[in-house]
Order: C-alpha cells, then sequence, then structure tokens
C-alpha cells in the first residue's frame, strides 16, 4: 500500500499541472489556518477567551450557511475563473482583516474575518473542480 501512495506522489512531482494544484492548495491551506489562528489570537488578546468564542463562531458560521451555494458555483462556472474569483476575494477580504486588526477595532476584525472565512468557503469546491480539467485519467485523481 504505501508503495502505491509513493508512486502516485511521484506522478504528482513529476506532472507539472498537478504539481501546482497541490503546491496551491498547500499554501491556500497553510493561509487558511493561519489567519484563523491569528484572527483568533487577537480577539484573545482583545477580549479574553469568550471573545475567542464568539469569533470562532463568527468564523464558522458562514461557511456552514453557504457550503451549498459554494458548491454550486465550483460546478456552475469555469473552473479556472471560479477557482481565480474566489482567491481574489479571498485576497482582499484577509488584507481587509489585517487592516482591521491594525486598527485594534474588534468588531471590524471579527466582522472582516468572518467575511474571509466565507470567501474561503467558495475556494475548496472551485480547486476540486479544476482537478478533472488538469488530469488526465482517473487514477490521477
Amino acid at each position: 500500500r504505501s508503495g502505491g501512495a509513493a508512486a502516485m506522489t511521484a506522478r504528482v512531482i513529476r506532472t507539472s499541472s498537478l504539481r501546482r494544484i497541490e503546491l496551491g492548495y498547500l499554501t491556500f491551506s497553510l493561509g487558511e489556518h493561519a489567519a484563523s489562528l491569528a484572527i483568533l489570537v487577537f480577539a484573545l488578546q482583545q477580549g479574553g477567551a469568550h471573545e475567542v468564542g464568539l469569533v470562532a463562531v463568527a468564523l464558522l458560521v458562514p461557511g456552514i450557511v453557504l457550503a451549498p451555494f459554494a458548491a454550486f458555483v465550483g460546478d456552475r462556472f469555469a473552473p479556472q475563473r471560479a477557482l481565480a474569483l474566489g482567491l481574489s476575494t479571498q485576497s482582499v477580504a484577509l488584507l481587509s482583516t489585517a487592516l482591521a486588526m491594525t486598527t485594534d477595532s474588534r468588531f471590524l476584525a471579527s466582522s472582516c474575518a468572518a467575511a474571509a472565512a466565507a470567501t474561503m468557503t467558495f475556494t475548496r469546491p472551485a480547486m476540486a473542480s479544476v482537478l478533472p480539467v488538469v488530469t488526465h485519467s482517473p487514477a490521477e485523481l
């Protein structure tokens, strides 16, 4: 079984389109977790554990509500266009969150972070819809 995983990893590394998708997903995931951690640490510094709980809920609820619509967008539009739009809006939302955090405005920072979390909900289905475009066989999925 590990030989199959090693062979698949080698195939992804050799195939430039798959390698770019995987590296993009890795950086997206790292950015998502880093942003969540940053806003939660900010909330802890601003208002303590209670504030962290409120912000955590604010980060999760948009994703729960928007997930069905995000899947529709990922399937309805051209995969590359949906991904570019998702990542672009995500960048703007994360930049807004960072700027809001520099003002020490808890409400503004939390609102921007919730918007960023909502945009991230749209990025995952778009990434998944790009995979069939860049693969050559079902084994590569």
